[in-house]
This record gives C-alpha cells, sequence and structure tokens, in this order.
C-alpha cells in the first residue's frame, strides 16, 4: 500500500512538474512573441531595383545600412533614431500650411512678417521629409500616410510662388523637404499614381517655373536655386536637363569658390558672412549628392579649373567657425559657444566623404537633427545628419 501511495505521489509531482514547465515555456514564448510584435518592422517594403529612387539625399543601400546600426543598439545612431522618431511621431498631429499663393516678405526688410510667412513652409517640408524617412526606416505606413498629406496638400493648393521678395528664395530652400520626401516615397506604391502625378504637375507649372529664375543670382540664392530644379528635375525624370542642372554646380565654383576656399560672394555680408558661407555650401553639398547617387558624378572631389575645391571651401568654413576673432573679412571678436544648428549639421554630413576629419569639431553636439534651433525650424538642409551617417 505504501509502495503504491509513494508511485501515486511521484507520479502526480512528475505530472506537476510537467505542467509547471509547459507553463512557464508558454510564458517566455507569449513573452518572446511580444518582444518581437513591438519591434519596429525593418525595411519591409523596399524599392524595386530598377527605381531611380531614392537619389536625392539618400539611396535604398543607405537606409538599409542605418536601420542595421539602429538595430544593433550602436552609437551614434542609436540615440539619434530615439530623438528622430520622437520628432516623426509629433509630426503625426501637425496640420499642413499650403496656401494657394506663396509670398515671403524681404528678412531685412520685415523680419517678423518673414519669418511668419516662411514658418509654415519650413514645418510642412520638415514634417513631410521626417514622417517620410521614418516610413523608409520603419515600413509603418501611417507614416508615409503623413508626408503624403503633406505632399499632397501643396500639389492640390499652392497655384502661384510670387516673384517679389524672398518668396522665391524661400520656396527653393524653404521646400526642400519635400522634395526629398516625395523622392523617399516616389518609388512605393503607398503613394497612389493619381497623387504622385498631380505632384509632378505642380514642380511642372508653378513650382519650377518660380526657382528656376533664381538660378542666375550669382550667390547663395542662386545655389539653392539650382539644387531646387535638380532635384526636381530628378523626382521628374527629365535626364537631359538634370545634368545641365548638375553642370551648372561645377561652373559656378569657378566664381563662387576661391582659391584659397572663400566664398566671394558671402564673405561680403559683414557680420553674417560665416552664416552665408554655410548657407552656400548646402545647397551645392546636397546637389553634389544627387550627382552622386544618381549618376555617380563626384563632385565632392571635383577640381575647377581656376578656383577652390568644395572641399576647400569646407575647411575654410570648418576653420573659421572656431577661430572667429581670425576672420579677415570683418572684426567678428571671438564670439559665443558653437551653435548647435549650423554648421555643424553640414559638416556632420562632410564627415561622410572625407573620412571623418570634422568628427571632433561636431562630436559634442550629437545628435545633430539639422534646421533647428532649439527646438524651432529655422531653416532647410542636412537632415538628421547624424542617423544618416555612412560611410561613402
Amino acid at each position: 500500500m505504501k509502495k503504491a501511495f509513494k508511485l501515486i505521489s511521484l507520479n502526480l509531482l512528475i505530472c506537476l512538474a510537467f505542467i509547471s514547465c509547459s507553463f512557464q515555456e508558454e510564458l517566455y514564448l507569449a513573452h518572446e512573441e511580444e518582444k518581437l510584435t513591438n519591434l519596429s518592422p525593418v525595411m519591409v517594403i523596399p524599392v524595386p531595383a530598377d527605381t531611380l529612387f531614392p537619389r536625392l539625399l539618400h539611396t535604398q543601400d543607405q537606409l538599409t545600412f542605418v536601420r542595421g546600426k539602429v538595430d544593433g543598439g550602436l552609437e551614434p545612431w542609436s540615440s539619434a533614431y530615439d530623438d528622430f522618431i520622437d520628432k516623426a511621431d509629433a509630426f503625426k498631429t501637425v496640420s499642413h500650411h499650403a496656401t494657394d499663393t506663396v509670398y515671403v516678405p524681404k528678412y531685412y526688410e520685415d523680419t517678423p512678417g518673414h519669418r511668419a510667412a516662411k514658418a509654415g513652409i519650413l514645418s510642412d517640408g520638415h514634417g513631410a521629409y521626417t514622417t517620410a524617412l521614418a516610413f523608409s526606416l520603419t515600413g509603418d505606413t501611417s507614416y508615409a500616410e503623413k508626408a503624403i498629406y503633406f505632399l499632397n496638400a501643396w500639389a492640390q493648393t499652392n497655384v502661384a510662388i510670387s516673384h517679389a521678395d524672398d518668396s522665391r528664395l524661400i520656396a527653393a530652400y524653404g521646400m526642400a523637404g519635400l522634395l526629398a520626401a516625395a523622392d523617399l516615397l516616389m518609388g512605393h506604391t503607398v503613394w497612389p499614381t493619381i497623387d504622385k502625378n498631380q505632384f509632378k504637375v505642380w514642380l511642372e507649372n508653378v513650382y519650377v517655373p518660380a526657382v528656376a529664375t533664381t538660378k542666375a543670382w550669382t550667390d547663395n540664392k542662386g545655389d539653392w536655386g539650382t539644387f531646387a530644379v535638380a532635384a526636381s528635375y530628378h523626382l521628374l525624370e527629365d535626364d537631359t536637363k538634370l545634368a545641365f542642372e548638375i553642370n551648372r554646380v561645377k561652373l559656378r565654383m569657378d566664381k563662387n569658390i576661391a582659391s584659397d576656399g572663400h566664398m566671394p560672394k558671402e564673405v561680403l555680408r559683414g557680420v553674417n558672412g560665416l552664416w552665408y558661407t554655410y548657407f552656400a555650401l548646402t545647397p551645392i553639398t546636397m546637389t553634389a549628392q544627387l550627382a552622386l547617387n544618381r549618376d555617380q558624378d563626384d563632385i565632392f572631389n571635383f577640381v575647377p579649373d581656376t578656383a577652390g575645391t568644395l572641399k576647400q571651401a569646407l575647411d575654410y568654413l570648418h576653420y573659421y567657425v572656431q577661430h572667429k576673432d581670425e576672420w579677415p573679412h570683418y572684426p567678428m571678436g571671438a564670439g559665443g559657444p558653437q551653435d548647435d544648428d549650423w554648421p555643424v549639421d553640414l559638416l556632420e554630413a562632410m564627415n561622410d566623404f572625407y573620412d571623418d576629419e570634422y568628427t571632433t569639431f561636431v562630436s559634442g553636439h550629437r545628435p545633430i537633427k539639422g534646421g533647428y534651433d532649439g527646438t524651432t525650424i529655422t531653416h532647410s538642409g542636412w537632415f538628421y545628419p547624424t542617423l544618416m551617417k555612412m560611410p561613402r
């Protein structure tokens, strides 16, 4: 009897142990499934291999590279991604500011009016690009839908861009984010073809005719106009006109970059000479990125016949932004602490092309967003350069 009881007890203990193990295993598997469910999807919607997109500021290889760094928890990508995705989530609740006619007063004649008029344009540009990039890095279509919301709003609402005052300049650089967002989404079916076509019609009939008139200007306005037109022809898949604009960048370098690297048109701006040097180099390098991505045309290492190179201009800016008291074009004094907003975004992006030469200068400002003064959007340029780092 005692033996039977012991046998029954032993069997009961074995059953209980088995049940306990099975329950623990189910809990573990459920926990692991929940973790997998909560992970951001990884590049689930690659573009077709034969598409021309994305090629403006990014490529599919770059997006895949960055996603891998983020998934691996590697720095500086991981921290930059956390900051970036917060921005993307915040833009989901932002309304567009598209207007039928764009007009922006001159900055130096009506500063408050200028800032107010461009604020909505900059917000929509940053919002479209940020959410389009979030879609590209996560596959979450809710981000794509928000980017499309901004793009469609401008394509459906805006019918004119004034040629008066600063209107065309703000259209050229303030809407850079719209162009970059369109490039990220153009190769995906999530943006309906009918909407893509309407955006292209807006580019052809409204946007390009306005910003193209700035290309003849010999200073930063012409550089931004060239970028805006080149980016538009890329989106319109007009290879002939795009090649013409890429060549324009090289021709402009002969006049706009001196042999020692200073930019003659920009250093004339008094105390703002450093800022305008940065403001001119930003669209030049963005157009150079397009040329490299699209046709492997390397403007970053192009040597003009009589002028300085792009690298010399960047080095000139890099040196004098740290030694303002030595600026030879205007008495500036030592200046205050380095701004987190500029030119660190440009130089962070340029690290990819010049072997991280500017890392010591920019590393203390990471993660760099680009185009922000604190939480205020101030301009367009190299968006999220820390997040999008990839050696070239």
